[in-house]
């Protein structure tokens, strides 16, 4: 159990990623939209700092021109108000102007309550003034009035000129001394002086307070902006980085074993043929073998865990000696250095995978075909891979381990396209046809039936099912080939009978790939039948061993189906499987058919050899089950199976495969001359 928790660790979950350039110009103008909003937003923050400490500005500013405005307008009345004292001074429309001035003085003094009376101190300031003002002007009023008196009362004679030569300054400060009011006067204009400096000085100080903070948001503003503009940088930069790298990994490896995927392996050994390096290395196409059956056995899930556990033990067996790169599905492509190969090999041979399965650890066997290419200066990479693919194909046609590439598995692979190419056209041309190979009964010696074995004419030669079964078995167009000779059998039992001719019981093999979908399958062999309106009995189904190894059970659901409908059953190869006693356990067939092979090593000076024959040929009869023999061609061979209980045989000793004409013949001659 304490197993079973660890095997849980480590279970791999798929992280799944999508991306391409598209995401990185997406993550290019996402980083450039906020680093040019960021900016945007910094300068409008600043710009409102700014703009407010401005206008706060400006007003102090217009505040301090209303008070030295205040004190020119001042200068001017107090300069009148000397002039008027100055004899033989002008004082025509004097008074008007001083008036002038004074409405304009206080006009200026209601301006400046705009500003001053915002704040306690402020207001205190203000209010000084305009008592101060309402003094000076009560003070200056009186002496302005006297002196306009005066200067009337000299026009018409009533005052004289005491000292008319004194100068112009001696004369003004003998007017201050000589008026009572003038000191009034003056003490209400210093104190009006000191308010107004007062408010310069509170201006002045504001004035250089505002000028300050802008200065140093400018100073700050001025640092910050290059460092925003390297932190804005940065973030696009390592943005962008970061993409190129996510998107170049999820490129170049595949998403559920994290190895190198088609694109990584296939640029690789490009590289190394581009740099006059890929001679040093074999290019290896490798397939695990039975994979549908692991996954059969225990479940999809966990058959990826085992496609993802046999990557990462290749990852790790190749590395430091070459690439690999998963091409989908079961199949790898590596490149393995020449001197590598041979180690590899042997230890990719079987792998064992502990996987968990609910509460036990099985270890799983995994097994491999491949598919080598030798490199040379010349081909290139592209073609390699071709030549190990040819191979594996070839490793898989022919049930090996491995297959190193030749130029002959080249041809056989053009002609094998070829083939696939030209079936359609053929199969509507009616060039495939069945011939027949009679079956003999061992003891009467008389024709008890036949096996339909399909020819291709094609130009006028007869080509046997060695060139093209395989290859169409490959394309999945061997189901259509099957569909087509089945029909043809039919006909020609309809005829036979039709014609008076009493038909054996032809058989007819199938692809196993038909039993992908074994009631489908079945419906169309009986449906056939019943269209030409034959018997059952003439009709024999033969299954091989193979059939039942990726799924037993579809090939029982088939069998089953063929019984009922009253057709008969034949086990082809027997012997030449693993599951040869389950399908004669699983269910009942009216034939078994021994491959040639055991009757290839039975020998008269090995008693052990033909003991054991003869020891399957009685347990299949005590099932209750005919044996035939394939491959008899002597009359030893004949007399070996008679003596050990064998009911037909099948054989170049009695017939080859004829075609119908010559196997009607035989219909009409039943018997062979002993």
């Amino acid at each position: 159990m304490k197993k079973h928790k660890q095997e849980e660790k480590i279970k791999y979950k798929p992280r799944r990623y999508r991306a391409s350039a598209l995401n990185i110009l997406i993550g290019v103008a996402v980083s450039f939209v906020v680093s040019i909003a960021a900016l945007v937003y910094q300068n409008y923050i600043f710009q409102s700092t700014t703009k407010a400490f401005r206008e706060e500005l400006n007003i102090d500013r217009n505040a301090l021109d209303y008070v030295d405005a205040m004190r020119l307008n001042l200068a001017k009345y107090q300069s009148g108000i000397y002039s008027l004292q100055i004899p033989g001074s002008d004082r025509s429309g004097a008074g008007e102007y001083l008036e002038n001035l004074k409405n304009e003085i206080l006009l200026d003094y209601e301006d400046m309550g705009t500003y001053w009376k915002e704040d306690s101190q402020n207001a205190e300031l203000y209010a000084n003034l305009g008592e101060r003002l309402n003094a000076y002007f009560e003070n200056t009023s009186a002496d302005i009035n006297n002196q306009l008196s005066d200067a009337d009362d000299r026009e018409e004679g009533h005052i004289t000129d005491t000292n008319p030569k004194r100068d112009e300054k001696a004369q003004i400060d003998g007017i201050h001394e000589e008026n009572s009011d003038s000191d009034s006067t003056a003490i209400s204009l210093a104190l009006l002086a000191d308010t107004l400096t007062d408010m310069n000085l509170v201006l002045d100080e504001r004035i250089d307070s505002s000028l300050a903070v802008m200065e140093k948001n400018t100073s700050i503003w001025n640092t910050a902006f290059p460092v925003i503009m390297a932190a804005l940088f940065a973030f696009g930069f390592f943005t962008v980085a970061d993409g190129f790298i996510i998107n170049y990994y999820l490129q170049n490896h595949d998403s559920m074993t994290r190895i190198g995927n088609q694109r990584y392996i296939t640029r690789k050994g490009g590289f190394l043929y581009q740099c006059r390096k890929l001679q040093h290395y074999s290019i290896i196409f490798l397939n695990i073998r039975d994979c549908k059956y692991i996954n059969t056995t225990i479940g999809n899930s966990n058959g990826d865990m085992v496609i993802i556990r046999y990557a990462q033990i290749l990852k790790k067996l190749i590395r430091g000696h070459g690439y690999i790169g998963r091409m989908g599905g079961d199949n790898f492509l590596l490149c393995v250095e020449n001197d590598y190969l041979d180690t590899f090999l042997s230890m990719v041979k079987e792998i064992v995978i502990p996987i968990s399965t609910g509460d036990e650890i099985r270890n799983i066997r995994v097994r491999c075909r491949v598919g080598i290419a030798r490199t040379d200066y010349d081909t290139p990479y592209r073609e390699l891979i071709n030549h190990a693919a040819t191979a594996l194909s070839q490793a898989k046609s022919q049930s090996e381990d491995a297959v190193v590439y030749e130029m002959k598995l080249q041809e056989s692979f053009i002609r094998e396209k070829e083939v696939q190419g030209d079936f359609k056209r053929a199969l509507e041309a009616g060039e495939f046809i069945p011939y027949y190979q009679p079956k003999v009964s061992v003891a009467t010696g008389r024709l008890c039936g036949a096996e339909a074995l399909a020819r291709w004419l094609k130009d006028g030669e007869v080509i046997t099912p060695y060139y093209f079964v395989n290859s169409l078995e490959r394309s999945g167009q061997i189901l259509q080939l099957d569909y087509d000779i089945f029909d043809r059998i039919c006909q020609n039992i309809r005829k036979w009978l039709d014609a008076g001719l009493t038909p054996v019981r032809i058989s007819s093999n199938f692809s196993k790939l038909h039993l992908k979908n074994p009631e489908e399958f079945a419906d169309y062999i009986i449906d056939t039948v019943r269209k030409y309106d034959i018997d059952g009995k003439y009709i024999e189904i033969e299954l091989t061993e193979s059939s039942g190894c990726e799924d037993f059970e579809l090939l029982k659901i088939f069998a089953d189906r063929i019984k009922r409908a009253g057709l008969g059953i034949a086990i082809d190869d027997f012997g030449t499987g693993y599951s040869s006693l389950s399908m004669l356990r699983s269910f009942q067939a009216d034939v078994v058919k021994l491959d040639k092979s055991f009757l290839d090593s039975a020998d008269a000076k090995d008693e052990r050899k033909n003991k054991f024959i003869v020891d399957i040929i009685q347990m299949i009869d005590h099932q209750e089950e005919k044996i035939l023999c394939e491959g008899v061609e002597t009359k030893e061979q004949l007399e070996f199976l008679r003596e050990a209980g064998c009911d037909i045989i099948q054989g170049y000793y009695y017939d080859r495969p004829l075609p119908i004409e010559e196997f009607e013949k035989r219909l009409a001659n039943p018997v062979y001359e002993a």
